[in-house]
């Protein structure tokens, strides 16, 4: 029960938030999407669903992830970022769908999470002893590293325009974030946000700050998460805003037909003609 305390504490950060409706109940360690997802910090490697790819950061650590090239240099490939305490492997299940599309994707494990837990030196690191968010901490270098994925895609003769940023619970904050800071980015998908996750991450000046196109995706009653997104949406005029009726959280909202409307979102059916 202490681990799952001290989760809950990353992941909201020690401010309460006024008025708010709802205490916070969110996030993936407490919520897996599927039997893909496995625990951070161990596990056996992805097996078959992209290729193993290493991205070193500037601090030397080790960033972990399984890339795929899409079918044609016109399909989209899809930056996917995993919410605290899980790692990549929750976004298996819609990977393969990716795959079947002739989509590509680079499926990341923050850092501290997952297999992105060791430098270059040898040093471990590991999310639970990160300090709270600030330029230069761990939190704020989770998205700082997305660039590593963007330029790792880039490097296979993929146009930037293509990318999808898609991110899950705190994943979706480092997405919003990172997307804010680089307007290239045209699409972005938020699960679950929230208006502050982790050690500090914050969304509402990043989603003010966006221009392209953004669709956000949450459960109606998923308490912090629900309220969050509802403000969130208010603030940028290219808001895409679906609500899922009953429980589920980040990639926990996908059901194997839920998530077709991200795809219809992103190439929205065409009128036939008459």
């Amino acid at each position: 029960m202490r681990r799952w305390g001290i989760l809950l504490a990353l992941l909201t950060g020690t401010a309460a938030w006024p008025q708010e409706p709802a205490s916070p109940k969110t996030e993936a360690p407490l919520r897996r999407a599927s039997g893909d997802a496995r625990p951070a910090g161990g596990g056996s490697p992805a097996d078959g669903w992209g290729g193993a790819v290493i991205l070193e950061a500037k601090d030397g650590l080790r960033l972990s992830g399984q890339f795929y090239r899409p079918a044609s240099t016109h399909a989209a490939t899809w930056i996917l970022l995993h919410g605290l305490g899980a790692n990549k492997e929750e976004w298996k299940t819609f990977a393969l769908e990716l795959k079947k599309k002739g989509h590509g994707f680079l499926a990341l494990d923050l850092r501290g999470h997952g297999e992105s837990t060791q430098k270059k030196s040898g040093d471990s690191v590991t999310y639970e002893s990160f300090p709270k968010n600030g330029p230069g901490s761990p939190w704020h270098l989770m998205i700082k590293d997305v660039d590593l994925a963007v330029k790792h895609i880039t490097a296979h003769e993929i146009s930037t325009s293509s990318i999808v940023l898609a991110g899950a619970s705190l994943g979706a904050n480092i997405a919003l974030n990172y997307a804010a800071e680089n307007p290239r980015i045209e699409r972005v998908i938020l699960l679950s946000p929230g208006l502050r996750y982790a050690g500090g991450l914050e969304t509402e000046q990043a989603m003010k700050t966006y221009k392209g196109r953004v669709a956000i995706a949450v459960a109606d009653n998923d308490g912090y998460a629900y309220f969050s997104a509802q403000k969130l949406k208010k603030l940028n005029p290219k808001t895409t805003f679906w609500v899922k009726p009953g429980a589920g959280h980040g990639v926990g909202l996908f059901d194997g037909k839920w998530e077709q409307r991200l795809f219809d979102w992103l190439n929205p059916p065409q009128p036939r003609k008459k």
